[in-house]
């Protein structure tokens, strides 16, 4: 499965809105930035229906997002060691960044490929192999997106 992450063109004046769209181009979710403390970016799907929200955590020693998935917190991913890595506690994935660029890889526990991260001048493409959970995935390149454009999450 491959998706298509598109800043909207009015949310780079404050508020970080995204679209997220399939290889057609038709809308599959939209990220809306809250104004919260701690801010946090909710995802609705194409019906507008509330579907997972990005949060970061405030108080841990190192950057640490919480991923909320059908009211409750399906995954908590921790930047381990260096500054583009990332490890999913409870799905026991990894995720590698590239140092120069927003690209990432992510692996299951196995090193077997989950996803890949393309941050292009264009946008953001994520590839998810079909077996996998393409929500967190999706939650994960949102998170990494928002925080590579602001301050925020």
């Amino acid at each position: 499965m491959r998706l298509y992450l598109r800043q909207r063109v009015l949310s780079m004046l404050g508020m970080k809105n995204y679209d997220v769209c399939d290889e057609n181009g038709k809308l599959l979710y939209a990220a809306e930035q809250q104004l919260r403390f701690p801010k946090e970016l909710r995802v609705y799907d194409d019906r507008n229906c509330w579907v997972g929200t990005v949060k970061r955590k405030l108080f841990s020693l190192r950057k640490t997002f919480v991923l909320v998935e059908n009211g409750g917190i399906s995954e908590e991913i921790r930047r381990t060691g260096t500054k583009k890595r990332y490890r999913f506690f409870q799905k026991g994935w990894l995720a590698h960044g590239s140092r120069f660029a927003g690209d990432f890889r992510i692996f299951d526990g196995e090193g077997k490929p989950v996803a890949v991260i393309d941050d292009g001048c264009q946008g953001c493409t994520v590839e998810i192999s079909e077996r996998e959970d393409h929500l967190t995935v999706l939650l994960f390149a949102l998170a990494v997106q928002h925080g590579k454009n602001s301050i925020g999450i």
